[in-house]
C-alpha cells in the first residue's frame, strides 16, 4: 500500500525533512521516492529509522562508476540509498543496526560543513544569479502593478530562501569553532 503527502522543504531545511521522514517511518511509513514536493510513502512495520540526506555537487561531471562508488561507500557502512534528488542523496538506517550508538552520515562537523558549503555553492549562488537575472528582466516592466507585486513576492521568497540558510550556515560554522 502507497501513501502521498505534500510537502515543501527548502534547502536550509534538511534536517526538518530528515526529521519528517524519520516520523514517517516510526509510523508505518517508508519513503519510496519524492519530486521536492510529493512524498511517496511504502506501508511498512513501524520502526526507529535514521534518514540522512548528503548534498553531491550536481554540476560537476560524476560518471555512472562515481556515482555507483559513492552509493557503495554508504551502503558498506549499512546505509541504505533512496534516491537523488536536486543534488540531494537520501539514505537511511535502521537505529537497531547502530548499537546505540548516534550514527550519521558525517562523521564528524568538518565533514557536515563541508556539505553545507557544497549546499551554498551548488544552490546558494545560482539562486543569487537567478534572482539578480530576474530583477533585471522585470525592471523594463516596473510601470505595471502586476510587475511590482510579483517583484516583492519574489523578493520576499529569495531573502527568506537566503536569509534562512545564511544564518543556518554561521550557527554551523561557529558552533564548530566553538568545539
Amino acid at each position: 500500500m502507497f501513501k502521498h503527502q505534500w510537502k515543501f522543504f527548502d534547502i536550509s531545511d534538511w534536517k526538518k525533512e530528515q526529521d519528517y521522514l524519520e516520523d514517517m517511518h516510526q509510523k508505518g511509513w517508508k519513503l519510496k521516492s519524492t519530486n521536492g514536493f510529493k512524498y511517496t510513502f511504502e506501508s511498512c512495520e513501524p520502526e526507529e529509522v535514521v534518514y540522512q540526506l548528503d548534498y553531491r555537487d550536481t554540476n560537476s561531471k560524476k560518471t555512472q562508476e562515481d556515482q555507483e562508488d559513492y552509493i557503495q561507500m554508504f551502503e558498506d557502512c549499512g546505509w541504505e540509498y533512496i534516491q537523488d534528488l536536486n543534488g540531494f542523496s537520501y539514505f537511511r538506517k535502521a537505529k537497531q543496526a547502530m548499537n546505540g550508538k548516534k550514527e550519521e552520515i558525517f562523521c564528524d562537523e568538518q565533514s557536515k560543513q563541508d556539505m553545507i558549503k557544497r549546499v551554498y555553492q551548488g544552490r546558494i549562488i545560482p539562486l543569487i544569479i537567478v534572482f539578480i537575472g530576474f530583477l533585471f528582466i522585470i525592471h523594463s516592466s516596473l510601470d505595471r502593478p502586476v510587475a511590482w507585486i510579483l517583484l516583492v513576492v519574489v523578493s520576499v521568497i529569495y531573502i527568506y530562501i537566503i536569509f534562512k540558510f545564511i544564518v543556518y550556515y554561521r550557527k554551523v560554522l561557529f558552533a564548530k569553532r566553538e568545539h
